[in-house]
């Protein structure tokens, strides 16, 4: 089945803000997403910030969470995995 990934890029910590964990724009999307996300069948968050979608029926959620992004001037980016597509992750760790 063919699967949206939907990533979002979290946004520093504004400067000169002291005991904040996390920006309130990055606080607030993440808050109404969660709350959107439940809505649907099969999502599943990968990340803090990155969520997969089944690319059936969901292109209405898809595009509420990219107009919330666009509300609180989040970067984000959409791929869509075609359905059988082989994905290959490289995962890089610096070495000390």
């Amino acid at each position: 089945m063919p699967q949206f990934l939907f990533v979002v890029e979290v946004p520093p910590i504004p400067a000169n803000s002291y005991g904040m964990l996390e920006s309130n724009d990055w606080s607030q999307f993440r808050h109404a997403a969660d709350t959107k996300i439940k809505t649907a069948k099969s999502a599943v968050r990968l990340q803090p910030n990155a969520w997969l979608l089944p690319a059936e029926k969901t292109l209405p959620l898809l595009t509420e969470l990219a107009a919330l992004a666009q509300n609180h001037s989040l970067s984000y980016s959409v791929v869509l995995i075609p359905d059988g597509a082989v994905t290959l992750a490289l995962d890089v760790k610096p070495t000390p």
